[in-house]
């Protein structure tokens, strides 16, 4: 003979629907015939909050959804980040929202599926040509790819000008990773060399000392016992202090 009302409320004790969650009053009250008696029914399971999971490690990810009754699935393919450390979370779309408006802080009911796409890291880097550039030019240009330049030995070189590139390691256009080094080798201009003081010396002598100070004998005229007369090199006369590449021939004249 009781006035049965209904309410409704959201319970996760008592999640599935239309279960009585509590009457008013409980159990054992003395209620008069004609009062109201209210039933408490359950609309469903309590909503959750969606939590911001960007930067998150994958597993606290999964485990923060857990913790709300959400299950966490790893998307098919992963995206580059060049701020977001492998393995976590770069975005994140609720399994279904086409529209992308479920966004952190928007409810949820549990069970509902969070699609969370991972990084794979920086981006790797593309080599670029660094022929020619100076040191200071060459770091300027790595480090606005967030590369490092190291020296190597300097090297001589009969095209390149002194202080500009020769080469460099890894090669232009090889991919990279982030942070990575590049090696390069500047050069020295020329190997060049002065040309000795031959004046009084045999023959013996004066090819140890051009031997020694970087040149060669090509053509000797007259005799091995005899005296240093003249040099030329490709038919001029060349005199001390004169200035030629490495391994020059020296055509020499001893009598």
């Amino acid at each position: 003979g009781w006035e049965i009302e209904r309410e409704r409320e959201r319970s996760d004790t008592f999640p599935v629907l239309d279960t009585v969650i509590r009457t008013v009053p409980g159990p054992g009250a003395e209620l008069e015939e004609g009062a109201s008696f209210t039933l408490v029914l359950s609309d469903g399971p309590e909503f959750r909050t969606l939590p911001e999971l960007e930067g998150l490690p994958f597993d606290a990810a999964l485990a923060q959804l857990a913790g709300l009754g959400l299950n966490g699935v790893e998307a098919p393919e992963r995206l580059f980040s060049e701020t977001i450390e492998v393995g976590s979370v770069v975005s994140w779309q609720v399994q279904g929202d086409a529209d992308g408006t479920m966004q952190a802080g928007a409810q949820i009911l549990p069970g509902e599926t969070i699609v969370m796409t991972l990084s794979k890291g920086p981006e790797p880097r593309s080599v670029p040509d660094l022929s020619g550039q100076t040191i200071e030019v060459a770091t300027t240009t790595l480090g606005e790819l967030q590369l490092v330049v190291a020296r190597g030995d300097d090297v001589f070189s009969d095209t390149v000008p002194v202080g500009q590139i020769v080469s460099q390691t890894p090669a232009p256009g090889e991919s990279i990773e982030r942070d990575g080094t590049v090696t390069v080798r500047i050069s020295k201009g020329p190997d060049v060399v002065p040309f000795p003081d031959l004046d009084g010396l045999n023959f013996t002598d004066a090819q140890a000392l051009l031997l020694e100070t970087g040149y060669v004998i090509g053509s000797l005229l007259g005799t091995t016992d005899g005296t240093f007369v003249e040099a030329t090199i490709n038919g001029v006369d060349v005199l001390p202090g004169d200035i030629h590449p490495r391994g020059t021939a020296v055509d020499v004249i001893f009598l």
